[in-house]
Protein backbone atom coordinates (compact mmCIF):
# COMPACT_ATOMS: atom_id res chain seq x y z
CA UNK A 1 0.00 0.00 0.00
CA UNK A 2 3.09 2.56 1.17
CA UNK A 3 6.40 2.22 0.31
CA UNK A 4 9.09 4.17 0.74
CA UNK A 5 12.53 3.82 -1.06
CA UNK A 6 15.81 5.01 -0.23
CA UNK A 7 14.20 8.62 1.74
CA UNK A 8 16.43 11.35 2.57
CA UNK A 9 15.21 14.45 4.51
CA UNK A 10 16.51 17.21 6.08
CA UNK A 11 14.82 20.40 7.49
CA UNK A 12 15.82 23.69 6.00
CA UNK A 13 19.20 24.39 8.73
CA UNK A 14 18.22 21.54 10.52
CA UNK A 15 19.24 17.94 11.18
CA UNK A 16 18.84 15.00 8.61
CA UNK A 17 16.22 13.51 10.05
CA UNK A 18 15.66 10.09 7.50
CA UNK A 19 18.43 8.69 6.45
CA UNK A 20 18.06 6.14 3.64
CA UNK A 21 14.60 4.98 4.94
CA UNK A 22 13.05 1.85 3.70
CA UNK A 23 9.70 1.34 4.43
CA UNK A 24 6.93 -1.21 3.46
CA UNK A 25 2.98 -0.67 4.60
CA UNK A 26 1.14 -3.97 3.40
CA UNK A 27 -2.44 -3.59 2.60
CA UNK A 28 -4.98 -4.94 5.68
CA UNK A 29 -2.52 -4.24 8.00
CA UNK A 30 -2.06 -2.74 11.16
CA UNK A 31 1.77 -1.53 11.77
CA UNK A 32 3.63 0.20 14.59
CA UNK A 33 6.51 2.37 14.92
CA UNK A 34 8.12 3.09 17.77
CA UNK A 35 11.29 4.89 19.28
CA UNK A 36 12.22 7.36 21.61
CA UNK A 37 10.85 11.20 21.03
CA UNK A 38 12.97 13.15 18.35
CA UNK A 39 13.81 10.45 16.16
CA UNK A 40 12.12 11.21 13.09
CA UNK A 41 8.37 9.25 13.38
CA UNK A 42 6.87 12.42 12.59
CA UNK A 43 8.16 13.63 10.24
CA UNK A 44 8.28 10.46 8.84
CA UNK A 45 4.49 10.29 8.96
CA UNK A 46 4.29 13.42 7.19
CA UNK A 47 5.48 12.30 3.73
CA UNK A 48 3.06 9.68 4.09
CA UNK A 49 0.73 12.34 2.51
CA UNK A 50 2.97 14.70 0.53
CA UNK A 51 3.14 17.20 3.36
CA UNK A 52 6.88 16.84 3.46
CA UNK A 53 8.67 15.95 0.51
CA UNK A 54 11.72 13.64 0.75
CA UNK A 55 14.98 15.66 -0.19
CA UNK A 56 15.93 12.01 -2.05
CA UNK A 57 13.91 8.62 -2.58
CA UNK A 58 10.64 7.57 -3.89
CA UNK A 59 7.60 7.18 -2.24
CA UNK A 60 4.79 4.86 -3.69
CA UNK A 61 1.14 4.75 -2.97
CA UNK A 62 -0.24 1.38 -4.34
CA UNK A 63 2.20 0.75 -6.52
CA UNK A 64 2.52 4.17 -8.41
CA UNK A 65 5.13 6.93 -7.93
CA UNK A 66 4.16 9.66 -5.98
CA UNK A 67 4.70 12.92 -7.77
CA UNK A 68 4.04 16.57 -6.10
CA UNK A 69 1.23 17.82 -8.32
CA UNK A 70 -1.23 19.15 -6.98
CA UNK A 71 -3.92 16.60 -8.71
CA UNK A 72 -1.80 13.72 -7.05
CA UNK A 73 -1.34 15.55 -3.66
CA UNK A 74 -5.01 15.94 -3.60
CA UNK A 75 -5.74 12.31 -4.25
CA UNK A 76 -2.77 11.04 -2.10
CA UNK A 77 -4.22 13.02 0.84
CA UNK A 78 -7.92 11.68 0.64
CA UNK A 79 -6.86 7.99 0.71
CA UNK A 80 -3.57 9.03 3.63
CA UNK A 81 -5.24 10.75 6.70
CA UNK A 82 -2.81 11.67 9.64
CA UNK A 83 -4.19 13.17 12.71
CA UNK A 84 -1.48 14.61 14.40
CA UNK A 85 -0.37 14.48 18.29
CA UNK A 86 -1.70 17.48 19.06
CA UNK A 87 -4.70 18.50 17.88
CA UNK A 88 -4.00 22.10 17.96
CA UNK A 89 -2.23 21.80 15.09
CA UNK A 90 -4.59 20.23 12.79
CA UNK A 91 -7.72 22.40 14.14
CA UNK A 92 -8.27 25.18 11.70
CA UNK A 93 -11.64 26.31 11.86
CA UNK A 94 -13.61 28.16 14.44
CA UNK A 95 -16.69 25.45 14.55
CA UNK A 96 -17.15 21.88 14.70
CA UNK A 97 -19.27 21.97 11.51
CA UNK A 98 -16.49 23.80 9.48
CA UNK A 99 -13.80 21.07 10.42
CA UNK A 100 -15.53 18.54 9.70
CA UNK A 101 -16.33 20.01 6.34
CA UNK A 102 -12.85 21.76 5.62
CA UNK A 103 -11.09 18.81 4.21
CA UNK A 104 -13.75 17.74 1.77
CA UNK A 105 -14.43 21.32 0.95
CA UNK A 106 -10.80 21.59 -0.07
CA UNK A 107 -10.48 18.38 -2.11
CA UNK A 108 -13.03 19.79 -3.99
CA UNK A 109 -15.43 17.57 -3.24
CA UNK A 110 -19.34 19.00 -4.45
CA UNK A 111 -22.04 19.75 -1.61
CA UNK A 112 -24.55 16.78 -1.33
CA UNK A 113 -21.00 14.48 -1.19
CA UNK A 114 -20.01 16.58 1.20
CA UNK A 115 -23.27 16.55 3.42
CA UNK A 116 -23.61 12.52 2.54
CA UNK A 117 -20.02 11.77 4.60
CA UNK A 118 -20.76 14.57 6.85
CA UNK A 119 -24.08 12.89 8.11
CA UNK A 120 -22.42 9.75 8.39
CA UNK A 121 -19.70 11.02 10.45
CA UNK A 122 -21.98 12.86 12.90
CA UNK A 123 -23.86 9.50 13.53
CA UNK A 124 -20.42 7.13 13.54
CA UNK A 125 -18.81 9.64 15.76
CA UNK A 126 -21.84 10.97 18.11
CA UNK A 127 -21.07 14.73 16.80
CA UNK A 128 -24.49 15.70 16.47
CA UNK A 129 -25.00 17.47 19.82
CA UNK A 130 -21.16 19.48 18.67
CA UNK A 131 -21.98 20.64 14.95
CA UNK A 132 -22.43 24.87 16.19
CA UNK A 133 -19.74 24.23 19.54
CA UNK A 134 -16.57 26.65 18.74
CA UNK A 135 -13.51 24.46 18.57
CA UNK A 136 -11.97 26.44 20.54
CA UNK A 137 -14.58 25.67 23.97
CA UNK A 138 -13.40 21.47 23.35
CA UNK A 139 -11.64 19.76 25.94
CA UNK A 140 -8.07 18.25 25.13
CA UNK A 141 -9.80 14.81 24.53
CA UNK A 142 -13.27 16.10 22.67
CA UNK A 143 -10.54 17.95 20.01
CA UNK A 144 -8.84 14.71 19.73
CA UNK A 145 -11.75 12.72 19.08
CA UNK A 146 -12.91 15.78 16.36
CA UNK A 147 -9.32 15.55 14.55
CA UNK A 148 -9.99 12.07 13.95
CA UNK A 149 -13.44 12.53 13.19
CA UNK A 150 -12.28 15.32 10.28
CA UNK A 151 -9.54 12.70 9.04
CA UNK A 152 -12.23 9.58 8.51
CA UNK A 153 -14.78 11.46 6.98
CA UNK A 154 -12.94 11.47 4.02
CA UNK A 155 -12.84 7.47 4.12
CA UNK A 156 -9.13 7.28 3.96
CA UNK A 157 -7.44 3.70 2.98
CA UNK A 158 -4.70 4.11 5.57
CA UNK A 159 -4.88 6.26 8.48
CA UNK A 160 -1.76 7.57 10.42
CA UNK A 161 -1.90 8.20 13.79
CA UNK A 162 0.80 10.61 15.50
Amino acid sequence: MLKMDEVYYTYPNGPCVLKGLNLHVPSGKKCALIGHNGCGKTTLFLHANGLLRPDSGDIYWNGEKMDYRRPTLQKWRREVGIVFQNPEHQLVAPLVRDELAFGLHHLGMKKHEMDELMEKALDEFGLRSWLDKPVHHLSLGQKKWLTLAAVMVMNPKLLVLD
